[in-house]
């Protein structure tokens, strides 16, 4: 991320309220451009060739429109939990993709969101400020032995996507 002045808490308020992930037209992680679902397709896939159990407790953090919980469905999985701030993003994920989706911010878990054999963060790392309490918080929900799974966008590419975060 670009460094700001912007605090984790404006960044929380922004992601729950003034989201543009919910957009099918302009936002990624719900595959509905073509790069943007050959991205979630690859993903899916490459989780799906390091875990051979499908019945893992897999909770994807920043879930967007559950783009990356789709394709993990098409894999097998199925035992999927979205986690994303946005209320907007959590009902298009349940009502249209049809995937368990719970409504809090990264920095809200507890052990009252279940436990997960694996917790995802795809194209979330780098909208966390306070990388040490992001940890803190995911171990809430991490079972003992559980995997995290975190992919960051390559910023190289910023510059032939539109959209790309902040314009920098």
């Amino acid at each position: 991320y670009a460094d700001t002045k912007i605090t984790q808490v404006e960044l929380d308020d922004y992601y729950s309220n003034l989201s543009k992930y919910e957009s099918k037209e302009i936002s990624t992680g719900g595959g509905y451009n073509e790069y943007d679902r050959n991205r979630l397709i690859d993903t899916a896939k490459y989780i799906s060739s390091q875990f051979e159990d499908k019945s893992l407790a897999i909770a994807d953090v920043g879930c967007a429109i559950g783009g990356l919980l789709e394709q993990l469905k098409y894999e097998g999985f199925n035992n999927i939990t979205g986690i994303d701030p946005s209320i907007s993003c959590v009902n298009i994920t349940k009502n249209e993709k049809g995937i368990n989706c719970l409504h809090a911010s990264l920095f809200e878990l507890n052990e009252s969101f279940g436990k997960y054999d694996l917790v995802i963060l795809s194209h979330v790392w780098e909208h966390i400020l306070d990388l040490e309490a992001a940890l803190k918080s995911i171990e809430k929900i991490l079972k003992p032995n559980g995997c995290i799974y975190v992919e960051c966008p390559n910023a190289m590419n910023y510059k032939n996507v539109i959209h790309a975060p902040y314009q920098e």
